[in-house]
């Protein structure tokens, strides 16, 4: 950090000081002062995506998921990207508009781009439409080009966590238990620490009928220190409104 403030120091006009200590802000959770960094960022550079979508990193993570569209609006405004179009839907979904998640994150698909990964991209697709009503067949096709996808890079790695995790989520929003949590299973013997796959873990013992063992996952995704905000507002934890020990884990959030 205080490499990173030497920096700025020395050359307080240069964008790129303040993007490095607010990407280090970021990754250690200190939102406040990444979002200050990534301001003055952009104050430098106005006409620079990263600006933008980085900031708007940062409000997601927060839950201030209008300020993030704003931002990622911006950022593609400027030079539209697949990586870009993902960040935007992202925010929308987790605001609860499905309908406009879908929409851009079908054009993240179509952009493309070496700064998105392919199933991920269409694993995405296939949850937006997931949760809107009346395209559950769009969200099969989706998911399922998904599973072929992760398959192939799997083929070419059989530890890559992340497509093994993907396709475990993919079988279980098609109701497909079985192999959904053999896929659950080998991700989890080869990083049971990682973030992301306990906290997909719990969506998916809770879209597969079993919310408390869904729970165990999310206590320790929250414990590995996964965005408290997202598990609140995922629609796959709709079912545990009601459910005391759901409304223990995501207690005292605004």
């Amino acid at each position: 950090e205080q490499t990173f403030q030497k920096a700025i120091q020395l050359r307080p006009q240069y964008w790129g000081g303040y993007n490095w200590l607010g990407s280090f802000y970021y990754n250690a959770a200190r939102y406040d002062d990444a979002a200050r960094m990534f301001t003055q960022m952009i104050a430098l550079a106005p006409d620079s995506f990263r600006g933008y979508s980085n900031l708007g990193a940062v409000y997601l993570l927060q839950g201030h998921y209008g300020d993030a569209i704003t931002q990622f609006e911006r950022s593609v405004a400027i030079y539209p990207t697949g990586g870009g179009y993902s960040n935007l839907a992202t925010a929308y979904f987790f605001q609860g508009n499905y309908t406009d998640a879908a929409r851009t994150y079908k054009r993240a698909v179509q952009v493309g781009g070496n700064e998105i990964i392919a199933y991920q991209a269409w694993r995405n697709l296939g949850e937006a439409y997931y949760w809107v009503p009346g395209q559950r067949s769009q969200a099969q096709a989706a998911l399922e080009k998904a599973i072929v996808l992760a398959n192939e890079r799997l083929a070419m790695n059989p530890r890559d966590v992340d497509a093994t995790y993907e396709i475990a989520f993919c079988d279980a929003l098609l109701q497909q238990r079985a192999p959904a949590l053999d896929h659950l299973n080998r991700a989890l013997a080869i990083s049971p620490g990682d973030p992301e796959l306990l906290f997909t873990a719990g969506k998916i013992y809770v879209l597969l009928g079993e919310p408390e063992r869904g729970l165990n996952f999310l206590n320790k995704a929250l414990q590995a220190h996964y965005s408290s905000n997202f598990i609140r507002d995922d629609p796959a934890f709709k079912s545990l409104a009601n459910n005391v020990q759901f409304q223990k884990l995501v207690g005292g959030l605004n």
